[in-house]
């Protein structure tokens, strides 16, 4: 965010965002922390895999929620498909990012992406 706008804490204080469960060909989960719950509508989650050298937004750039992004639930938590051509990844990550945020198809490393918060990389297992 600028200087000029804030992301709204919770009284936990600072943000986190943690992938809680990666199954190829079926979904991906996980749960914010830290972010005010009243603000959950301002913000998504997108997810990249590093795939042939670069990281690629996963599942498709277009086509909403649960589909290019995920929106947060009520709880904190949020999912989005794990499609097909996740196989051959190596590597996936989520970030939270502001609803308008239109994302890149691909990028080099993490520095290209605005985002508030991001998950640790997971290492994806293809057997």
């Amino acid at each position: 965010p600028s200087s000029q706008e804030k992301t709204p804490l919770s009284s936990q204080g600072k943000i986190s965002l943690k992938i809680s469960n990666l199954e190829i060909n079926v979904e991906i989960k996980g749960k914010i922390l830290g972010l005010d719950p009243s603000t959950y509508d301002k913000y998504k989650v997108i997810l990249y895999t590093w795939r042939n050298d670069r990281w690629w937004i996963h599942p498709f750039k277009r086509g909403g929620p649960g589909k290019s992004y995920a929106s947060i639930n009520n709880d904190g938590t949020w999912s989005i498909t794990a499609e097909k051509h996740m196989v051959g990844a190596t590597q996936a990550a989520a970030f939270l990012v502001t609803k308008g945020l239109k994302p890149y198809d691909t990028v080099s490393g993490f520095k290209q992406i605005k985002y508030i918060a991001r998950s640790k990389t997971w290492k994806v297992d293809n057997n």
